[in-house]
């Protein structure tokens, strides 16, 4: 994970990895930090601590009714 401060704008890059599923099956997840995680970016002195995940949509065909 990286963290940058640019123009006023806190900066999270994640590396993609190959889609998971998520606990509940509803969504795949493509990053994630897994869990709180301090950064080196500063704010008002204070170190940064991000918690971030990125996840797509499980596309499953609608059951006939």
């Amino acid at each position: 994970m990286k963290v940058e401060l640019k123009n006023g704008r806190l900066i999270i890059s994640l590396k993609l990895r190959k889609p998971t599923p998520s606990k509940s099956g509803k969504t795949l997840l493509v990053a994630s930090t897994r869990g709180v995680k301090s950064s080196d970016a500063k704010v008002s002195g204070r170190r940064v601590r991000v918690n971030a995940n990125a996840f797509i949509d499980v596309h499953r065909p609608k059951q006939p009714t």
